[in-house]
């Protein structure tokens, strides 16, 4: 028996076509057109909770609401709407209430097909801006005083075959449009059993506690006291290497004092910071040409200061050398004439521009 995959029915000059994926070989014989039943279910389940949502969210958010595009499929739903700002938690947390009551409430579906156009614009029956209907239409009412639209589509035969409804997202896909997506039926009970696997997780890596949310909050403060604490010890471990560089500094042909060297571990802040301590220390005649890199990451990252009196004098600038060195690393940077920094791709080759340093140096002075 050769089968073929569904894809699609469109309808055209009053007839239905179907398509699908592949043709067999011999197109003679009787062929039956069945459906996936399971993913009807699932597609009827979310096509008919998009209505109750739009409902929700005209009652909610007010009468501007609009649809402005629709998707449905056994996986979720996705519906865009006229609005002018992001919906709040609030409102969502509103929207996702009333869904569910009216799921709840098991509202039977009304379904009326061949209704005059002029009949279903009296009863208020929400219709797409642009779109073409013919004399007759098709009305989709879950609940008169609630949901009532103009609707091809497929849809359950009471709301509370919809389950459960849960809000996935709320985003913004142009001005004055936002989207929802969401979830219901299996989707939803997959949803809210990953979400219970997982508060057990946290429970289970945390223990057992009374108040779980009060001791996720206290572990995020004990984790920022230990950063700031680690922070802390770094930057006087930084402090203590540029001491070090400093008591070693060499001395160029032009007499301009030179510390130089690489700092483990330091990010662009601490080299920036060391950048700053190391002219009040040095005070005058001093250049500093600090480095380090991030091999993990493939980063590197430089930093040039120097004092007062080499800018004025020798005419120095930090945001210069820091240029050249930059691109001796596989990137770029700039700054002050005092202080700068730079970063790059190529960590490898850190040794090579702080040995450059010197002669760089020199031909900025010559």
């Amino acid at each position: 028996m050769n089968t073929s995959k569904y894809w699609m029915c469109r309808k055209n000059n009053g007839q239905f076509i179907h398509y699908v994926d592949k043709l067999p070989e011999d197109l003679s014989g009787t062929w039956t057109a069945s459906i996936d039943f399971d993913r009807r279910i699932e597609i009827q389940k979310h096509h008919s909770a998009t209505h109750l949502v739009h409902a929700a969210l005209r009652g909610i958010l007010g009468d501007h609401v609009g649809q402005k595009g629709s998707l449905v499929d056994e996986h979720h739903l996705r519906f865009d709407f006229s609005h002018f700002e992001a919906m709040t938690d609030e409102q969502l947390e509103e929207v996702e209430q009333l869904v569910n009551e009216k799921v709840q409430e098991n509202i039977p579906l009304q379904e009326e097909r061949n209704v005059p156009i002029d009949e279903a614009k009296e009863r208020g029956a929400m219709m797409l801006f642009g779109e073409k209907y013919g004399e007759t239409v098709r009305v989709i009412t879950f609940d008169d005083d609630y949901s009532v639209e103009l609707c091809g589509g497929t849809h359950v035969g009471a709301t509370g075959e919809i389950g459960y409804f849960r809000f996935t997202n709320e985003t913004s896909v142009a001005a004055g449009i936002r989207r929802i997506e969401a979830v219901c039926g299996t989707q939803v009970d997959k949803l809210l059993r990953d979400e219970k696997r997982l508060l057990q997780q946290v429970k289970g890596a945390i223990g057992q506690t009374q108040d779980l949310a009060a001791d996720v909050l206290k572990l995020i403060e004990e984790k920022k006291a230990l950063e700031k604490e680690l922070e802390k010890v770094q930057m006087q471990n930084t402090g203590a290497k540029l001491d070090e560089l400093i008591q070693s500094a060499g001395s160029l042909d032009s007499g301009i004092n030179l510390v130089k060297g690489e700092v483990p571990g330091a990010d662009m802040d601490a080299l920036k910071q060391l950048g700053y301590d190391g002219i009040q220390k040095t005070k005058k005649n001093t250049a500093i040409v600090l480095g380090s890199k991030d091999e993990e990451e493939g980063k590197v990252y430089l930093m040039v200061a120097l004092t007062e009196d080499l800018i004025k004098e020798k005419g120095l600038k930090a945001g210069a050398l820091v240029g050249q060195l930059g691109r001796l690393v596989g990137g770029g940077g700039g700054g002050q004439p005092n202080l700068a920094t730079a970063g790059g791709r190529q960590p490898e080759k850190l040794a090579e521009a702080l040995e450059k340093v010197n002669e760089l140096i020199k031909e900025s002075i010559s």
